[in-house]
């Protein structure tokens, strides 16, 4: 498979900072507006580089969004900005009415999405905004991977006319996709050829997928890698020639389950292609406090977490019984009894006893003596996953995936 490298870690919001700038440059009649929040989603930089060019329009999203639709009338091409829960929620009735039914030249920029915004909590952790955009006839929707393709899309949506939705994140990610490449709206990106699953992701997860993929090669299963930035318009046919051509598919994105990436690339199967299909999103459910790792690996978003999509869909591919594995360590789990506990004593079918008992992770292993303790179950994984690994080899694998979870300690 093709290796990507991670680059720097750098904010997506960044990323869409630096374009506005380029694309004011290059276009006189880009304008910016913020809802008091200019520093956070990074358009200082606009507004130091084109004052007069800039609006403050204080914290009334909605507002903000009318100011915008007035611009494009007089031929601007107006960027609003803020935090993607409320420039997308709050305002769903004004862009729908004045934005999108018009068809108006309008671009939202909503930083701050999906759950590895942290800290600040399920209020502003917004999970659903690309159900919200897509659904919206005209509406364009776009979650670039890292900060390079967030400039890129910034710059494409400045020359795109019509609404355009850009998502982006908060928090540092891997930068790992070449500066200055083209983007292409409603163009899937092929990352990685491969010929036994197909990985299709969005957003800060393509990075995961990319792991999750180099991992697996290991394990002799070859993943295709696709970046779909363009949630609407959806490749149709990339998705569909990559599904035909590896039979199963997994979904990758931080978003809800519901109305996502995933159910795009569902529904696209459904009338095309119907192909085993597993997703990697936030269950049913809001998000909480937290750091950005923490929130990504206790919300099964972590390369490991894709592992065991691609484990599950190929055993459906292959006509085999549904294997669950420990999503921590990867031990095969056979039946409830070899399952962890919650803190009510139920049974929780996602953890081994080994690593989660009465709700808790366990702590106390460091790193080696869980890897010590996992490979004496070699035999049960080379047997459901058709490998041939010694307990050194396996315990050199778990050394590499053990670290991306940060339950345990080094030493």
């Amino acid at each position: 498979m093709t290796h990507y490298e991670k680059q720097s870690m750098k904010e997506l919001r960044a990323g869409m900072g630096e374009g506005l700038v380029e694309a004011g440059k290059r276009n006189e009649n880009v304008v910016a507006l913020s809802a008091d929040v200019k520093g956070s989603v990074k358009m200082d930089g606009f507004a130091k580089e084109f004052p007069e060019r800039f609006i403050q329009c204080g914290i009334a999203e909605a507002n903000m969004v009318g100011i915008a639709a007035g611009l494009s009338l007089c031929g601007k091409v107006p960027f609003l900005g803020g935090f993607a829960e409320f420039v997308t929620g709050r305002v769903y009735d004004q862009i729908r009415q004045v934005v999108c039914y018009s068809n108006k030249n309008v671009k939202i920029c909503g930083s701050h999405a999906g759950i590895s915004l942290g800290e600040d909590g399920a209020t502003h952790q917004t999970m659903e905004d690309i159900a919200l955009m897509k659904v919206l006839p005209n509406m364009t929707v776009l979650v670039p991977a890292d900060f390079n393709q967030a400039k890129a899309a910034t710059l494409a949506a400045a020359e795109h006319v019509g609404p355009v939705y850009l998502r982006l994140g908060r928090s540092k990610m891997p930068c790992f996709l070449p500066e200055g490449e083209k983007f292409e709206i409603g163009k899937a990106q092929l990352l990685s050829e491969g010929t036994d699953v197909t990985l299709f992701a969005c957003g800060h997860l393509v990075w995961e997928a990319l792991q999750a993929a180099e991992q697996l090669e290991k394990y002799g299963i070859s993943c295709e890698v696709i970046n779909i930035h363009t949630i609407k318009p959806l490749d149709v046919e990339a998705i569909v020639a990559s599904a035909k051509k590896t039979g199963a598919v997994v979904t990758c994105e931080e978003h809800l389950f519901n109305g996502g990436l995933g159910d795009s690339v569902a529904q696209t199967l459904a009338l095309h292609c119907p192909t085993p299909m597993e997703y990697v999103a936030v269950d049913d459910k809001f998000g909480e406090s937290g750091t950005p790792d923490e929130m990504l690996t206790n919300y099964h978003l972590r390369a490991v977490d894709i592992m065991a999509k691609v484990y599950a869909v190929l055993q459906r591919k292959n006509g085999e019984a549904t294997q669950r594995f420990c999503q921590s360590c990867g031990m095969p789990l056979m039946s409830d009894a070899d399952c962890g506990t919650d803190a009510d004593g139920s049974v929780n079918p996602d953890y081994c006893k080994y690593c989660y008992a009465d709700g808790k992770f366990l702590q106390d292993f460091t790193m080696e003596q869980m890897i010590d303790h996992c490979a004496q179950f070699v035999d049960e994984v080379n047997k459901h996953t058709g490998q041939h690994l010694t307990a050194e080899e396996y315990k050199e694998q778990l050394r590499q995936y053990f670290p991306m979870l940060k339950r345990w300690k080094k030493a």
